[in-house]
């Protein structure tokens, strides 16, 4: 990998080139690197059950983010090189787990 700095000819290229590089900007910086190719492995169960979770966290995050009010919140909640959309599936992803309920009588 290789961080690019003030170079002319790569400040708008983006993507891959001839199938072995891939060029891409990350926080401002725009970064050269090997092309990675797809795993030659059969995905394992928890990886394939990791991904499924993705795409439920990815879908949720679309829909909560189309309310301007929780997109401000998720906006407020983003550090550095992060977005709305990026807290919004972490947040889907990693659901609250509930450890104990008190009922009280009023």
């Amino acid at each position: 990998m290789a961080i690019v700095k003030d170079n002319i000819l790569l400040q708008l290229v983006r993507g891959s080139l001839g199938g072995q590089l891939t060029i891409y900007e990350r926080n401002g910086q725009i970064i050269m690197a090997k092309k990675r190719g797809p795993s030659k492995n059969k995905p394992s169960k928890k990886q394939l059950e990791a991904r499924y979770k993705l795409r439920i966290a990815a879908a949720y995050a679309k829909v909560i983010l189309e309310d301007p009010e929780l997109k401000a919140y998720y906006k407020s909640k983003a550090g550095p090189g992060q977005n709305a959309y990026n807290m919004a599936v972490k947040d889907a992803y990693r659901s609250p787990e509930v450890q104990g309920i008190v009922f009280e009588d009023t």
